[in-house]
């Protein structure tokens, strides 16, 4: 799936906790005082690293991001060499964040999983896909 539409006009809506429940959350963070949910299982093994959960942690704290969801080729078994990683985030709605915000994520998810990135914003997901990126997504970030 290339590109994920980004357009505020086209938003979908965030999935709710109930659309997780297939999610068993194995690893739970207090951070501040806030449960940090990080479900490194629901990686593909060739994404998996030492260390991840809490580069994830600490990516997602800094940059006020509330949700991650990994989609795509890596989710179904069918990346190759030429493979990004799709995924979808959510900033906090009180955050003021840019293009540039969302950029220098792009950047630092790519470093850490060892292969590009092509990150969005869940909630802009062009509506012509949202459902096929709900059906197949899974979620490794959740800020409670």
């Amino acid at each position: 799936m290339k590109g994920l539409g980004l357009d505020s006009r086209l938003a979908g809506e965030i999935p709710s906790p109930k659309t997780w429940k297939r999610f068993k959350f194995k690893e739970t963070f207090k951070k501040q005082g806030m449960a940090i949910k990080i479900e490194i299982q629901n990686l593909p093994e060739e994404l998996r690293k030492s260390g991840l959960e809490e580069r994830l942690a600490e990516i997602c704290r800094r940059n006020d991001i509330v949700f991650m969801a990994v989609f795509g080729s890596f989710v179904r078994g069918e990346q190759n060499l030429k493979s990004d990683v799709d995924v979808a985030i959510e900033f906090d709605k009180n955050a003021r964040k840019s293009l540039l915000d969302l950029v220098k994520v792009e950047e630092e998810l790519t470093e850490i999983f060892g292969r590009k990135v092509d990150l969005g914003i869940f909630s802009s997901i062009n509506p012509y896909i949202i459902d096929d990126v709900k059906r197949e997504m899974r979620v490794i970030y959740e800020k409670g």
